[in-house]
């Protein structure tokens, strides 16, 4: 508790007001609002000041005060006019109750953060899924059309030069075979390579031991598979199947040496400040 007198200089202050703010009772005595109160907070004190000089009350309000070490608690401050040259005012130390809300705000804050960045992270990741999607689209079109596609033109041009050509008939039919054999066969190896049967195992070092001998026959790739490890969850033994299977095509499209593919993990991450930031591309940034 305070008691103001003209010009608003302490004229008295209770213990609790000493113990809160650790002045001694002379060296409190005397101050004025100015001397105890940060500047920031001069503006709210005059607006308080006015109020109990023309209403003889001011509306209770928030500020930061000092202690006689410098230091600043936050306290609620209310004010009633007694006589016409004092003035009594009541302090609440709310020190703790501020400390609570700006620590919730500042978790809020990097909850906000945290959701921002997650929902960034999950749009570019599934906008790099739709690319890949929309690639795999691309290839499967480009297979039907380029290869599947002629060579059944072929077959059916060669069937009508068949029924045209009774001589060559022989050889024809012999063509149409080869020519539907090897459309068979491409239907097979795309089917096998989409969805091979041998994703319904839970070991990933199988899974992988196939598609590297699958690579080595229709690639030519030499594809070394390291470790073993177990992956009962379909969705990641797939995820992980079809992002090497991913890598290998590009080994094979573009790579001039030999490409190691590690994946090592028994942990909680990694630091990806060692890894490049994000491209246009698919690769390492959809696996992260």
């Amino acid at each position: 508790m305070l008691f103001w007198g003209p010009d608003f200089e302490l004229a008295d202050v209770n213990g609790a007001f000493l113990e809160m703010t650790g002045f001694s009772r002379e060296g409190a005595l005397g101050k004025t609002w100015q001397d105890l109160t940060p500047e920031e907070y001069h503006a709210a004190s005059r607006h308080a000041v006015v109020q109990i000089e023309t209403s003889g009350v001011n509306e209770p309000y928030e500020k930061e005060y000092y202690r006689a070490d410098g230091s600043r608690f936050w306290g609620l401050f209310a004010a009633r006019q007694i006589s016409e040259t004092e003035t009594v005012e009541f302090v609440l130390d709310v020190t703790e109750r501020k400390e609570a809300e700006e620590a919730l705000r500042r978790l809020n804050e990097t909850f906000e953060d945290r959701v921002e960045e997650r929902t960034a992270q999950v749009r570019a990741l599934g906008s790099k899924l739709a690319v890949a999607e929309q690639e795999e689209r691309r290839r499967l079109a480009h297979l039907l059309h380029d290869d599947l596609q002629q060579r059944l033109y072929g077959l059916s041009m060669t069937l009508r030069l068949l029924v045209r050509a009774p001589p060559e008939r022989d050889w024809l039919a012999e063509q149409a075979g080869g020519i539907l054999d090897e459309a068979t066969d491409l239907t097979r190896t795309l089917a096998t390579e989409l969805s091979p049967a041998v994703l319904e195992t839970d070991r990933l070092a199988d899974v992988l031991r196939w598609l590297a001998e699958w690579k080595r026959k229709r690639l030519g790739l030499d594809v070394e598979v390291a470790g073993d490890a177990d992956v009962p969850d379909p969705a990641l033994r797939t995820l992980v199947y079809h992002l090497v299977r991913e890598l290998l095509f590009n080994v094979a499209k573009h790579a001039d040496g030999h490409v190691a593919v590690t994946v090592e993990d028994d942990g909680a991450g990694f630091d990806v400040a060692v890894l490049d930031g994000p491209g246009d591309g698919f690769g390492l940034a959809s696996v992260r």
